[in-house]
């Protein structure tokens, strides 16, 4: 499989010395009595708050903030209200710039941004999903980055409220830039997405940087750049003026964040999974302990699999009309949309969305670790025609296609009597990738169980420190975006959370 994709010229372990001083930001967390867990904050909503001035190092700066999570769930709800936009059903054949390829791929004019193509590969090679299924090809890297900055003394991050055509809610928390290759380099021919020059600068010390993968039962091996930059207060100040409708917000708040359902984008997910765990728990395990289980773990993942295109027109059980719909009720749909939105670098457009017919269950088992003070979580790897990078570490259960096994062979029955035995279970329902899916969700939720025996386990779950699956996601292209989200879920149920979160 590919090396992990790291940032050039950091190691795990300087990347981690880099978060100790954020660290010191939270409150630090004692070992937890037995039987107990911390409370997650779910904070009431709260009434708008005009912005205000926030003190940087001592002097006075414009700086927009938000400073509790009721205030942001609010000020989302807000945009969500004034936000202009909207979305009108269009067939496939009307899409404009879309056109049905030769080979029978629905692509751009341009070549860019994505295509629909119909894959397959030998049924064997799979462990979960259908081994034929229309996929979304998008081979281009895209950046996501988080811009973090330290006021009073607490670690911020700059948050944008930005629609996506896809997500039900329309408009969601996303990180400071967020962009495909296709946009940042302008083939939409609109205006330039703002951040840019900082999200792929190397001025600034950088707190996480790594290639992450999304979802494999939709995606053909698709991957994001997620990073995490640390601005100083000179560079900070500006940039609530160039970024539109974006806010600093404590880095605490956006973990409990996690627990609300619809707030955070995927992206700024993605990205708080790479620093959720050093910023609330802390090691327990040696280094030596970490790299050398991480290693073996990454090394037994496999190859990178290869998949054949097959033209949509062809693909076995599915229609292609005004959209294309699959043999079963519930299999997700291939539709076209028309899209305006006054707030993106393109007023107007046409796109295709995989949309799924049934909202997906993600659910993460945790226990304790044999010390008390940390956790390890069951994770199992498995390969989906998406996985073209190799098998990827997906959560306990991840259930996207309810007409095919997606491999975690657990019952309802067997669901229920881990529930049922849990210490805490906490869940919430977050969208999907809003630009390529149309209304894709999915229920998470974490079960955290003490240390005891269960009939429900299998031999597939790998149970893995939290330490250990922390430097996988901090070295990047191992961990399904499912995974990442669960346990960067964790993390916030189980943190201190100070006492200004309402």
């Amino acid at each position: 499989m590919p090396s992990p994709a790291r940032c050039p010229g950091k190691t795990m372990s300087s990347t981690r010395a880099c978060l100790k001083p954020l660290a010191r930001h939270l409150p630090c967390p004692s070992p937890p009595a037995e039987g107990s867990l911390a409370s997650p904050a779910i904070a009431a909503h709260s009434k708008p708050r005009n912005t205000f001035v926030e003190k940087s190092h001592g002097r006075c700066s414009p700086m927009r903030c938000i400073k509790t999570l009721g205030h942001l769930h609010s000020q989302c709800a807000r945009h969500r209200a004034v936000t202009n936009a909207s979305g009108l059903p269009t067939a496939l054949s009307d899409l404009r710039k879309w056109r049905l390829s030769a080979d029978g791929a629905l692509e751009h004019e341009s070549g860019r941004f994505f295509r629909v193509i119909g894959a397959n590969t030998a049924p064997e090679y799979l462990t979960a999903g259908p081994h034929e299924h229309p996929m979304l090809d998008q081979p281009e890297i895209g950046m996501l980055c988080l811009f973090l900055t330290e006021i009073n003394n607490e670690p911020y991050g700059l948050i944008a409220f930005k629609f996506e055509p896809g997500t039900p809610e329309g408009i969601e928390v996303a990180p400071s830039f967020q962009a495909t290759k296709s946009n940042y380099e302008g083939a939409h021919g609109g205006s330039a997405v703002p951040g840019q020059d900082i999200a792929f600068s190397d001025r600034h010390p950088t707190l996480a940087d790594a290639i992450q993968r999304e979802q494999e039962a939709w995606f053909l091996g698709k991957v994001n750049r997620n990073r995490v930059i640390m601005l100083p207060s000179d560079d900070a100040e500006p940039l609530n003026s160039l970024i539109p409708d974006s806010y600093w917000v404590p880095l605490r708040i956006l973990l409990q964040g996690l627990l609300v359902d619809n707030l955070l984008n995927m992206d700024l997910r993605s990205i708080l999974s790479m620093i959720a765990v050093d910023n609330t728990l802390g090691r327990v395990l040696t280094s030596q302990q970490i790299r050398s289980t991480a290693e073996s773990i990454r090394s037994r993942l496999g190859k990178p699999m290869s998949t054949q295109s097959r033209s949509l027109l062809e693909l076995p059980g599915w229609t292609y009309n005004s959209s294309l719909v699959g043999p079963c009720s519930n299999s997700a749909t291939i539709v076209g949309r028309r899209v305006r939105v006054e707030t993106r670098e393109v007023a107007e457009w046409d796109q295709p969305f995989l949309s799924p017919r049934l909202k997906a269950q993600c659910t993460l088992v945790a226990r304790r670790d044999e010390t008390g003070r940390s956790w390890e979580v069951a994770l199992i790897p498995r390969r989906r025609l998406g996985s073209t990078r190799g098998s990827t570490l997906e959560a306990t259960i991840q259930r996207h296609h309810r007409t095919h096994g997606d491999g975690d062979n657990l019952s309802e029955d067997c669901l229920h009597e881990l529930v049922s035995a849990a210490d805490k279970v906490v869940s919430a329902d977050h969208a999907e990738e809003g630009g390529r899916f149309y209304h894709a969700q999915t229920q998470y939720q974490v079960v955290l169980l003490g240390r005891t025996e269960l009939r429900a386990t299998t031999d597939q779950w790998q149970w893995t420190h939290l330490d250990i699956a922390n430097a996988l996601i901090a070295d990047g292209d191992c961990l399904s975006v499912e995974a990442r989200t669960c346990i960067a879920m964790l993390t916030a149920a189980i943190a201190p959370t100070g006492g200004d979160h309402k």
